[in-house]
Parts: C-alpha cells; structure tokens; sequence
C-alpha cells in the first residue's frame, strides 16, 4: 500500500510501510518507477536512516536491496550497514559497476565489511574466476581484498519464481540457486558481530 516515496513525501513514517509477507519476513517497499527516488537530498536519506533505526530492533535482520550503480544513496545506505555484499555478474560492463562500486564504498568508509557475490554464472569456476579479476584490481588499486561471499549458478527455477512472484526457496527449494543461497546466507550468518 505505501513505500519509500510515501515517506520521502512526508505522508508516512517507515514503520507505517511495513508490509508481511509471511514466514517472518516483512517488506518495505522502496516505490517502482518511482525516479525521485533516486536523488534523494540528505535530509530525507537522513529520515530514511531514522525510521530504519527505530524499526531495527524488531528484526533479527535487516536486509537492505540497493538500487545498480553508483549514487550518494546507495553508497550511504552501503557504509550504514553491518555487511556490504556487491553482486555481480560475469558480464565485463558488471564488473567494472561492481569495482567502481567498491571504490566509491571503501573512499566513504576503509572499514567497511565487504564482500562479493557472483550470480548467474555457468559453473563454479565461472564465479572464481570473476572474483578474482575483481579482487586482484581491487588489491592493486583500493590496496584491501574483498572476499568471496558465494557463487550463485544460473537457474531457470529462478526466472520462474520471478514471473511467480514467489521467493525461490518456497516453490522451488532443491534447485542449485537455492541451494547456493542457502550457503550464502548461512555464510553471512556466520559471520562475528
């Protein structure tokens, strides 16, 4: 009923865009096609930041899905969190946006936790090899790794849950996306506070 740009419009708080979704997941909506929300001025990011705060604690976790590509809100909304994790494909132009994503997150804050996800790859190799092309620049011109977080194959099963608009772990739980999810999260779970 109500998103992101409800709030950047100052007709609702956070909490109030709250949305169940069942099996203890809960969504707030950041607005589709909604291109105001893509400049926001540093007073709303600021009311954003806020309202996320006061929720938080309701939650085990707080999963933030930024928008692709470089913008003051997605860079702010990286260094916020507890866990940044870039997710990339192995397609070139992707992973130039996932290094100059990288660069601009560690130029706000060197201390980020931050990690790489390599999606829709053929096979695990695929991913590797991704990963180390983006960490070996990384070294070389950010002086600082970033680790592999996972390496998520290209599955139809996904495309369907997609056009389904169900999560993939509820309708097709066994598919190796699923499977190299389940890993990933239980990775980033693992990881110390």
């Amino acid at each position: 009923t109500h998103s992101f740009a409800d709030v950047v419009a100052g007709d609702v708080g956070v909490a109030d865009i709250v949305t169940p979704c069942g099996n203890g997941v809960d969504l707030l909506a950041g607005g589709s096609g909604f291109a105001r929300l893509a400049g926001l001025r540093s007073y709303e990011l600021e009311m954003i930041g806020r309202g996320l705060q006061q929720i938080e604690p309701g939650y085990e976790y707080l999963v933030v899905d930024s928008a692709a590509g470089l913008s003051r809100q997605t860079v702010a909304f990286a260094a916020a969190c507890d866990v940044t994790v870039l997710v990339t494909t192995h397609d070139i132009t992707a992973m130039t946006d996932a290094y100059a994503a990288a660069k601009a997150i560690i130029a706000r804050d060197s201390a980020v936790d931050l990690s790489l996800v390599v999606n829709m790859v053929g096979c695990e190799d695929e991913g590797v090899a991704v990963h180390k092309r983006i960490d070996g620049v990384s070294r070389r011109h950010l002086r600082r790794s970033i680790p592999l977080a996972g390496v998520v194959p290209f599955d139809f099963s996904v495309v369907a849950a997609v056009k389904r608009r169900r999560p993939l772990s509820l309708v097709a739980s066994e598919t190796p996306a699923a499977i190299a999810i389940r890993r990933l999260a239980a990775g980033l779970q693992a990881k110390p506070e």
